[in-house]
């Protein structure tokens, strides 16, 4: 015989309240019966349904997803369905991986002042997702532009380009993206040039400057500690806008800047 259950008993049974089967049922997610007095009875054959809704749930997956699984046709809509939600949960990785770099970055600064200068090693490779730019601030609106558009394109990075021979202000900008974080988005169809951004042997800085690219003291720096050790650098100079943060009231960019060495 099949046993019921009131809902007290099963919240107790899966370790959530009341009010969380309550949401459920207004979510369209379980349909309990009720008995005579109106209380709502709970089947056996719900309890196991309640198991694969608290599974989803507990995936972060949002109660219209679950419903649309629960009604899926087939197959080939489940898998539609899935690879939705794994995109979903890859954005989100990548927006934590974002998130524990910028803390990670900010730590550095604010706790390793003594450590900060020049390293050297390899330019992040990552690929050009917007027009080049003479005019940096058009390149501001293109990335605002294009998270209106597409949401994910606000992962992109802003990207200046220096040529040291020619002087110390931006001469190209554009947006740029990791190849790992394009597939994941999904946005291999926004890439402006296959080929990648990439150095194997830079000089790199990071710095914090008021606007979202080096300052003319912070090339100089660089061409300087070029000179000092004796490093012929290639020319020319690239900056990537990693993130924001105040100190002492003062809103600033922390900058990362690769000069490639020859």
């Amino acid at each position: 015989m099949d046993r019921h259950f009131l809902i007290g008993e099963v919240a107790d049974l899966l370790g959530v309240s009341r009010d969380t089967l309550r949401i459920y049922e207004e979510e369209g997610l379980i349909s309990p019966k009720r008995d005579e007095n109106g209380y709502r009875i709970y089947s056996e054959r719900d309890i196991y349904y309640l198991i694969g809704v608290r599974f989803y749930r507990d995936s972060s997956i949002p109660a219209e997803s679950i419903r649309e699984l629960i009604n899926a046709g087939d197959a080939e809509d489940m898998l539609s369905i899935i690879k939705k939600k794994l995109r979903e949960e890859e954005r989100e990785i990548i927006r934590h991986e974002r998130n524990v770099e910028h803390l990670k970055l900010m730590a550095e600064y604010f706790g390793e002042r003594s450590s900060r200068g020049f390293t050297r090693g390899a330019m992040p490779e990552a690929f050009r997702m917007s027009e080049i730019r003479e005019d940096f601030f058009d390149t501001v609106k293109d990335y605002f532009d294009f998270g209106r558009e597409n949401g994910d394109m606000l992962f992109c990075y802003l990207n200046t380009e220096f040529d040291i021979r020619a002087g110390k202000r931006p001469v190209r900008s554009y947006l740029e993206l990791s190849g790992q974080e394009i597939e994941a988005l999904g946005l291999s169809d926004r890439i402006m040039d296959k080929n990648a951004l990439s150095a194997m042997d830079c000089i790199k800085l990071t710095v914090c400057s008021p606007v979202p690219y080096p300052e003319e003291e912070h090339i100089d720096s660089v061409i300087n500690y070029a000179v000092s050790e004796g490093i012929r650098l290639k020319g020319t100079v690239y900056a990537h806008s990693m993130y924001h943060l105040i100190e002492n009231g003062e809103h600033l960019h922390m900058v990362e800047i690769y000069a490639p060495v020859d």
